[in-house]
């Protein structure tokens, strides 16, 4: 790299020496993105720390007695990045190939380029983001701490000439490492991911080429990450920067998610901070109007959930059973998706094993008003003409005949009116799994199903896929618990759902809505028995004879 003379003074700064700070920038980078590239993440770190520390060394005491946060705002000025940087930030941020392939993130790069566009427009527009970040914090962290984060900053930018790609590995990184189950979620089912990536580079710029805009955005990372930030404050130069990146690239994701309606990860992370970032700033409403398409139940891609690996306790499913579901699922290769029961009865079912809700009691009987997540008699004759018992005011639980159902003095659940009670085992009846389909990945509209046989319609509408379905996942519970059909193969929508994938994923729909648009999804796009399919063929048109205008008689075609 030669001696320290040719970085004579700051970036921007127009000193002179041997190649002046562009040529020296350049080089620094290029080595930057070589360690990047063929050794990942760490030995990119470490190349940019040794460079730190011998400009260090070289200019020790340059920032003695200067305002770091002002310091650090003349070096990031957009006249002088601009030309340091130019063309050398015009393609996406690398990613080694081990961290794809370990997570299988081809198609997630794609969203995770808008993220590192993201940091070259923070880059540019450091002045004023770094101008609302610090004074977010400075109300949050100890004097202290607040001196201690401006050394930081100024340190950080000594290497401006590789603040970029040490920033942008972070913020890559970090969207890997926090945000891939969310954005997994995206593009699993997404057909459209390079337009989100693009929506979301088209919003991000709009914000950072706007310095108000920047202020403001750089102001709600400070406030919603203040505690992160403090973890920094011990950290050198290099790594406060690219630990910085891996907090503000998973934030501005986060963001960009709550914008497009995927609450159930974004409320965590941004809140509603979002809508009222929009609201102030009516320049983006032109953004956002192009962004209409990308909204739920417009015409392109649909976000309907969080996309894990992990359990999900809402669904109501035991987590032995959830994880019965995903062997089956993965095992005849199907999407599992079941319809969301009552969490509430949890330690009904795995530490007591009662039994599940039969067909046969369905709008007669429900979990929904229980607070124990027993199913309760709506139609109290109805449930005991089918064998049940049903506790009375009384709390004795009796049978259609009057019959008393000794339950002990102590039973292991709070007795209720209007329970019901399983008369052989003399346990509270609970929530069955409901499927509400279960879809073969490669014909996921086919939706086939047995409901007439010999004349009479069937009493458990079903198909053959739905029936190896349930037969297996059965024999790997303690009791049936998938009773009948899927709801999609005999009616309509009905509530939320948790959908089961065969790489082992799954996604929480927590209502009615959300399940509509999984099934209108472009990946999906599948009916229930009640729902019809777009007919895209030409229709006939008459004349004022009755005479078909646009059909032509004999081979079967049309003009």
């Amino acid at each position: 790299m030669g001696g320290s003379s040719r970085y004579p003074g700051p970036v921007g700064s127009g000193g002179s020496g041997s190649g002046g700070p562009s040529r020296y920038s350049d080089e620094v980078f290029r080595k930057a993105i070589g360690y990047y590239k063929r050794s990942g993440v760490e030995k990119m770190l470490e190349y940019c720390e040794a460079e730190d520390a011998r400009l260090q060394s070289a200019r020790r005491g340059y920032y003695e007695n200067r305002n770091p946060v002002a310091d650090f705002n003349r070096r990031a000025s957009l006249r002088g990045l601009g030309r340091v940087y130019g063309p050398a930030m015009s393609g996406p941020l690398p990613i080694t190939g081990a961290i794809a392939d370990a997570f299988g993130l081809d198609a997630v790069l794609d969203l995770a380029k808008a993220a590192s566009d993201a940091v070259r427009q923070i880059i540019r527009a450091a002045r004023s983001f770094i101008d609302g970040l610090s004074v977010s914090l400075k109300d949050q962290l100890s004097a202290g701490d607040f001196r201690k984060f401006g050394v930081r900053l100024s340190e950080a930018s000594v290497v401006t000439v590789v603040f970029p790609v040490v920033f942008g590995a972070g913020a890559v990184v970090g969207i890997i490492e926090d945000v891939v189950d969310a954005v997994r979620g995206i593009v699993d089912l997404a057909r459209n991911i390079r337009e989100i990536a693009s929506a979301a580079f088209d919003f991000i710029k709009e914000i950072l080429t706007d310095p108000t805009m920047a202020y403001e955005l750089g102001k709600q990372v400070g406030l919603q990450m203040a505690t992160s930030f403090k973890k920094l404050l011990n950290r050198n130069a290099v790594r406060f920067t690219y630990e910085l990146g891996k907090i503000v690239g998973p934030f501005l994701i986060y963001s960009l998610l709550a914008l497009f309606g995927f609450p159930q990860v974004a409320a965590v992370r941004v809140g509603a901070w979002i809508g009222k970032f929009l609201a102030k700033f009516p320049k983006l409403a032109a953004v956002v109007k192009r962004m209409a398409s990308l909204f739920p139940g417009k015409k392109g891609f649909v976000l309907y959930g969080r996309a894990t690996k992990g359990y999900i306790r809402d669904s109501g499913i035991a987590k032995a059973h959830f994880s019965a579901f995903k062997t089956t699922a993965k095992e005849q290769n199907v999407i599992v998706i079941v319809r969301n029961t009552n969490p509430k009865s949890l330690g009904l079912i795995e530490k007591h094993k009662c039994p599940p809700k039969a067909k046969n009691l369905e709008g007669i009987a429900t979990t929904k008003p229980s607070e124990q997540g027993i199913v309760m008699a709506e139609n109290i004759s109805a449930v005991r003409s089918r064998g049940y018992a049903v506790v009375d005011k009384d709390l004795i639980a009796r049978t259609k005949d009057g019959r008393k159902i000794d339950l002990g003095s102590d039973p292991f659940w709070k007795m209720e009116p209007g329970q019901v009670i399983d008369v052989e085992l003399k346990k509270p009846v609970v929530g069955d799994y409901d499927l509400m389909g279960v879809i073969d990945p490669q014909a996921p509209g086919r939706n086939i199903a047995l409901v007439v046989s010999n004349g009479e319609t069937v009493a458990d509408v079903s198909s053959p896929i739905v029936k190896r379905l349930a037969a297996a996942v059965n024999k790997r519970f303690d009791m049936n618990r998938v009773l009948h059909g899927a709801q999609d193969q005999y009616a309509g929508f009905r509530g939320g759902a948790t959908v089961i994938y065969p790489d082992g994923h799954a996604t929480f729909l927590p209502d009615e809505a959300s399940v509509k648009a999984f099934y209108n999804s472009p990946s999906i796009m599948r009916q229930t028995r009640t729902g019809e399919y777009a007919n895209t063929a030409p229709r006939p048109k008459f004349d004022e004879h009755g005479r078909a205008e646009n059909v032509i008689l004999g081979p079967w075609s049309t003009k």
